[in-house]
This record gives structure tokens, sequence and C-alpha cells, in this order.
């Protein structure tokens, strides 16, 4: 295996299929990457307290939680819904939807504040 030179960018977490640490920079929204230990798919949601990351099984479900979250909150067809959150404004969110929205993904997924 050649090691990288390169200083790795993105957030740091442990991959819970192999436990790895790992620092990877996830796509934008719900991100996934490659983890560089095992070479599995791995996505990340970030919140203001961490950084969670998922194994495929279970990420199906959470990525459709959000995107049902998204859709009754919005009131945007599911399948208008992309893998990122470019598409916010696309459809015209504005800064209150889009404080509405994260207050709403926040309850779903029970993140908690300080």
């Amino acid at each position: 295996m050649t090691i990288s030179s390169r200083t790795p960018e993105g957030e740091p977490a442990r991959y819970p299929l192999c436990s790895a640490d790992v620092v990877v920079e996830p796509s934008v929204f719900i991100g996934d990457g490659t983890c560089p230990n095992c070479g599995q798919l791995i996505w990340f949601l970030q919140s203001p307290l961490e950084t969670r990351v998922f194994s495929l099984s279970s990420s199906v479900e959470l990525r459709d939680r959000i995107i049902n979250t998204i859709s009754k909150q919005l009131n945007v067809p599911r399948d208008r819904i992309p893998n990122n959150s470019l598409f916010l404004d696309d459809i015209g969110v504005d800064s209150l939807d889009t404080v509405e929205l994260v207050m709403e993904l926040e309850e779903e997924l029970d993140v908690l504040d300080d």
C-alpha cells in the first residue's frame, strides 16, 4: 500500500465496519466517501455537535427519513430531491425555509443542542 504524502482533508470519524479511524472529505449534503482502510462506501451526516458515519445498510433508512422530511417540509416531490443540497437554490428555498428545514431535520434525527 502506498501512503499518500498529502495531508488528509475532511471529517475525522471511526468507520463502523472495519473500526478504522478515517479522515474523508464527504460529498455535499448526505456525503458519501470511500473508507481508505477497507474500501467500503461510507456516508456522513454533519450536525452542529458531531459528524456521524453510517454504513450502507443504515444509511439507506437514514437517507429515506431525511428525504421524507425535506419533501414534507418544503412540499417538494421526493423524485425532485437529488443527493446534494444545491437543489435548495433551484427550487427557491429562502433562508427562513432553510432554518425551518434544519430544525425539522434536527428533530427527526434527534440531534441535541448544548
